[in-house]
């Protein structure tokens, strides 16, 4: 899995998938890229991306070989799919969340404090509003920037905050 250690997992999937080496352009794309690596996340989903065999695993596999032998193909899509997988329920605390999700954090204290930290955290940064407004942009691009900028919130309640990420994904 991914949240072990991230290059043993894309390792593991790559020789799982055939292939011998990892091209010195994805490597570096990984080096380089503070995203490229998110979309690999996808890997959190193990049982379901290596043995599964539902249209979904396979389209899954296909990206993330593509992505290991062309860097330069990621789009929007799977920067905004992986990041999902790394921020699991993160996404949740963000401003616009609606409906049941939203009552269940209404309900409990803990993920109230959580979701009024990110809203004083987007506030600080004059983001709220940026935030609210890609939630509801059609597209793969505006769901790309609001999975980025959900990530800089997690961030910070991570390294300023001192919130454990387990706390933040469930």
């Amino acid at each position: 899995m991914l949240s072990g250690d991230p290059v043993k997992a894309i390792l593991n999937f790559a020789r799982y998938m055939g292939l011998r080496t990892i091209p010195a352009k994805t490597v570096d794309k990984l080096r380089s890229d503070p995203h490229f690596r998110y979309c690999f996340y996808q890997l959190d989903l193990a049982g379901a991306i290596h043995a599964g065999s539902s249209a979904t695993a396979r389209e899954t596999r296909d990206t993330l070989v593509r992505l290991l032998n062309d860097p330069a193909s990621m789009t929007d899509n799977d920067l905004a799919l992986g990041l999902g997988c790394y921020l699991n329920n993160f996404i949740s605390y963000m401003p616009g969340t609606k409906g049941m999700i939203a009552n269940v954090i209404g309900r409990s204290p803990d993920l109230v404090r959580i979701r009024d930290t990110v809203r004083v955290v987007l506030a600080e940064r004059g983001l709220s509003q940026r935030a609210l407004e890609l939630r509801y942009a059609p597209g793969d691009a505006a769901r790309a920037k609001l999975m980025k900028l959900s990530l800089q919130a997690f961030r910070v309640l991570v390294e300023q905050k001192g919130y454990a990420p387990e706390i933040l994904w469930r």
